[in-house]
């Protein structure tokens, strides 16, 4: 048991092997190591701000942890509340609902200015760059709109069928759109040309794979159906289903994988080429309907929209961490496909935003403690590894460490 110095936190370990880090008035842990992982040193930054612990000697993984808060979204001179949080696929808008609102509100995570509002909105879906956004009105049309709000298309609504989900290409250039009787429907943006595709009823979940060429539609029957455009095998249907509906579906960055949510808590990765099951991830505390791959895809971040995230190790099929616990009391947390910035939704709705990489929260960390390790704390953090300096910026001990 450990006491931060300046008395804001306290640090316990648990007979299974895990470290707690919580505030000492009460509330959720801030950190919580997983169980069976070996602790082998621990340390807080001299004003309380920053934990360090490393775990396991043999792989002397050496991590950090912010505790300072973040920033911290605000509408006027009050905070702004939502009930959900997401960003776009480039990491560079954040996308809010307003508390008991039909509004979509979009900021800039980096200064958290706020750039627009979008009313009247039922469901909404970046583009994979980011730069549309398509927005089903609760009059039921569909438009797609830039970021300054020109409408490029609209789609009034059917008449003879309801929309179910909906997904821009990732060149921008196409829209596809589910609908209630089953059909699948591949709009041009420029032009409105449709064409249509033979579906399931029951199919909603679509997503574009990254060269276009490959459409992903999954539905209630736990079923995930590729629909390749001029393959003479225009429809397959991949081996390893849910046991529910399926909620979510992304592709990697290179298209090579697809993962896929679902009501029976789990998130699946296939194969794309041969539809193969990679891996299978959970369960999950519930629903999985949201999916990121981070970076080039070595990451997979998967949950629940309004709950928590795991994020898996795709190369080992390893959880690499549980986005719950952030500072007070959370709700829901999302990562941006980066991985650099996490948005942490509070349980009394505010929403703040703050770095999650390990090489930003070195910065911090440097910056707080101003100094790097002195040769007493390297040999308890990093024994037998020779001496460097953890902060490039900031001068090394003296005398030199041995």
């Amino acid at each position: 048991m450990a006491l931060s110095p300046d008395g804001r936190w306290l640090a316990t370990a648990l007979a299974s092997g895990q470290e707690m880090v919580q505030p000492v008035n009460g509330g959720r842990a801030r950190v919580k190591t997983r169980q069976g992982q070996r602790l082998a040193a621990f340390q807080f930054a001299p004003n309380g701000n920053t934990v360090a612990y490393q775990i396991d000697q043999q792989e002397t993984l050496y991590t950090i942890w912010s505790l300072a808060p973040g920033s911290v979204l605000r509408s006027g001179k009050g905070l702004y509340h939502a009930e959900e949080v997401e960003f776009n696929r480039s990491g560079k808008v954040l996308a809010t609902v307003p508390e008991g609102t039909d509004i979509a509100d979009f900021w800039n995570p980096d200064d958290v200015t706020q750039l627009r509002s979008e009313p009247g909105m039922r469901r909404a879906e970046f583009s994979p760059d980011g730069s549309l956004l398509a927005i089903q009105r609760a009059n039921g049309t569909v438009d797609v709109v830039d970021m300054t709000g020109r409408v490029l298309r609209q789609l009034q609504k059917r008449a003879d069928a309801d929309v179910e989900r909906f997904a821009i290409s990732w060149d921008n250039r196409r829209l596809a759109i589910t609908l209630s009787d089953g059909s699948i429907h591949v709009y041009e943006i420029d032009t409105g040309r449709d064409t249509v595709l033979s579906g399931k009823r029951g199919s909603e979940v679509v997503a574009f794979g990254p060269d276009g060429r490959v459409l992903a539609v999954g539905g209630d029957d736990g079923v995930v159906r590729l629909y390749r455009f001029g393959s003479r095998a225009a429809m397959t249907e991949l081996a390893d289903p849910h046991k529910d509906r399926v909620r979510q579906l992304v592709f990697s960055p290179d298209g090579k994988r697809l993962a896929s949510g679902g009501d029976d808590e789990m998130a699946i990765l296939h194969d794309v080429e041969s539809g193969q099951t990679v891996a299978r991830f959970g369960p999950h505390d519930g629903p999985v309907d949201r999916l990121v791959f981070v970076g080039n895809g070595e990451a997979l971040v998967s949950g629940e929209a309004k709950g928590e995230r795991q994020v898996w190790d795709l190369r080992k099929g390893s959880q690499l961490a549980r986005l719950r616990a952030a500072g007070g009391t959370v709700s829901s947390v999302d990562i941006s496909p980066g991985g650099r910035r996490v948005a942490v939704l509070h349980e009394d709705r505010t929403v703040s935003l703050r770095n999650w990489d390990s090489e930003s929260m070195l910065t911090d960390a440097c910056a707080i403690a101003n100094r790097n390790l002195d040769c007493a704390e390297w040999r308890q953090f990093m024994s037998g590894m020779p001496y460097r300096k953890t902060c490039a910026a900031l001068p090394a001990p003296k005398p030199v460490c041995r």
